[in-house]
């Protein structure tokens, strides 16, 4: 975006107020429901402001942040191709091998691929698993909004959605949680611009870490969130 152009100058008023409400905190999909596996790591007694940060650093370098931007970004250019879209959602299932955040990414999807029929007429095609990055890519392509600030805001969601389960857990305060946003915020354009250059190359993750927390989090004997 050149220096001195704003979003407006990008898009459209309706379209921006549509992005903002697409990645809205309070859209009733039941995100707030899930750690995505940092309620395991916080019931071991590993989780502190710092390794949470760099946790979400991994998570934006190497695991489902990514990820999940670049099945965003696919979606976006693959919207009107049924064939394109479904090979797609193959592929992520196949990247994320724990059932918990795949099972998550399922759900959410679904609830937000049925509210968007609701509020903007949207109708998902039932052939493609909704995961959550494919209905928002898509989403976005049908709603007018460009893929550039579509991406930034939807890899910094996830970061707030995961550091929202944080502070749930006790790991950090609020006020920490934004500062920890604020240093991780030029990675997060980083990574996005890394996705838009090639989203097919980024469409990985590697993060064991994660997946073995991930993993234990249903067998947890008290728990906050589902995942």
């Amino acid at each position: 975006m050149p220096l001195g152009s704003t979003l407006t100058e990008v898009m459209g008023d309706l379209e921006l107020l549509r992005l903002h409400q697409l990645m809205d905190s309070q859209l009733p999909v039941g995100s707030f429901a899930h750690s995505w596996g940092l309620e395991a790591y916080a019931a071991r007694g590993l989780l502190d402001d710092r390794t949470l940060e760099g946790l979400l650093r991994v998570a934006l370098s190497r695991g489902g942040l990514r990820l999940e931007g670049a099945a965003c970004a696919l979606a976006h250019g693959a919207a009107l191709d049924l064939e394109a879209m479904r090979d797609l959602a193959h592929l992520l299932d196949a990247w994320m091998p724990i059932a918990g955040p795949r099972e998550t990414s399922l759900r959410i999807g679904g609830r937000l691929a049925r509210l968007l029929q609701r509020i903007h007429g949207l109708a998902w095609p039932m052939e493609v698993p909704p995961h959550q990055a494919l209905v928002a890519g898509w989403a976005g392509r049908h709603l007018g909004i460009p893929l550039r600030p579509l991406l930034l805001l939807y890899i910094q969601n996830g970061l707030l959605a995961l550091m929202a389960a944080a502070t749930r857990t006790g790991a950090l305060s609020p006020e920490r949680a934004q500062e920890i946003l604020v240093g991780l915020q030029g990675r997060v354009v980083e990574v996005a611009q890394e996705v838009l250059e090639d989203p097919q190359a980024s469409l990985w993750s590697s993060t064991p870490g994660w997946d073995l927390r991930a993993a234990e989090q249903p067998h947890l004997e008290t728990r906050l969130f589902l995942s």
